[in-house]
């Protein structure tokens, strides 16, 4: 919800779990190659040690496919429930500490978009909302009351974008470009006072903070947002009631809208 791209140079980042979409395996006719081949990358990183890709692949010779829901490309988590699942069902032991699991996410999801966190795989498998602060996930404990208070929206640009080609993006300019970096600390310590405040459920504080992290997202990815979205966005930071920001890699797929 919190903390695209800025969880992956030490930025804050919380996700929620959205049972609306889900993905589960199930046993039919339909080949996926993909599963073949994320189950190629798995050998060949040496995860054969955590995972039992001789079940998989036999399994997946026997016609057991992974069915879901969400939509692919859309800033929804698609990849890091396809890691969730892999792993709740191959898992030789399935680790405990959440440092651990992170870290096993992380390498597995390497093989949809490259550099990766493990933060989504984690939330779809624990199912809890979850913080990542100092590169290290969470689950929160505490009752979060914007998810009361606050209406999530999700809002379909109806564009597909391919999430490692933005993230190779992202990092490419913060390694070539001093005054996007510049503007990226800036936007991770509004980030990280957002999280802070929506933990301590301090939610007028929260949403002052919103709107300046909205105007911010906007202008640095600017050419990450459809034209079409860019429009409803412009509208919102004119209102009082509500605000968007990128869901996701951005570029496409489904941006989130907040009304409070």
């Amino acid at each position: 919800m919190f903390g695209e791209y800025l969880v992956l140079n030490e930025g804050a980042a919380i996700s929620i779990p959205y049972p609306d979409y889900n993905c589960h395996w199930e046993k039919g006719e339909l080949e996926n190659s993909e599963l073949y081949d994320f189950m190629a990358y798995l050998k060949i990183s040496g995860m054969e040690s955590s995972l039992d890709l001789d079940k998989m692949e036999k399994d997946l010779e026997d016609g057991w496919n992974l069915l879901s829901t969400i939509p692919r490309g859309s800033g929804l988590g698609s990849s890091g429930a396809v890691v969730a699942a892999v792993y709740d069902r191959y898992a030789h032991n399935k680790v405990e500490r959440i440092e651990d699991l992170q870290a096993v996410f992380s390498d597995m999801e390497h093989f949809m978009h490259g550099k990766s966190s493990g933060f989504d795989p984690l939330t779809s498998f624990l199912g809890k909302p979850i913080l990542m602060k100092n590169k290290q996930g969470v689950v929160i404990k505490t009752e979060l009351s914007f998810l009361s208070q606050w209406n999530m929206e999700l809002i379909n640009s109806g564009k597909e974008r391919q999430a490692s080609d933005l993230i190779d993006r992202y990092i490419q300019s913060l390694e070539s470009q001093e005054e996007f970096t510049r503007r990226i600390q800036v936007l991770t310590k509004v980030n990280n006072k957002i999280i802070d405040a929506l933990i301590r459920n301090e939610l007028v504080v929260a949403r002052d903070l919103i709107r300046s992290f909205s105007q911010n997202q906007l202008e640095i990815f600017n050419d990450w947002i459809p034209g079409s979205i860019r429009r409803m966005w412009e509208e919102d930071l004119h209102s009082d009631d509500r605000i968007m920001k990128l869901l996701g890699a951005g570029g496409g797929g489904y941006f989130l809208r907040i009304r409070f």
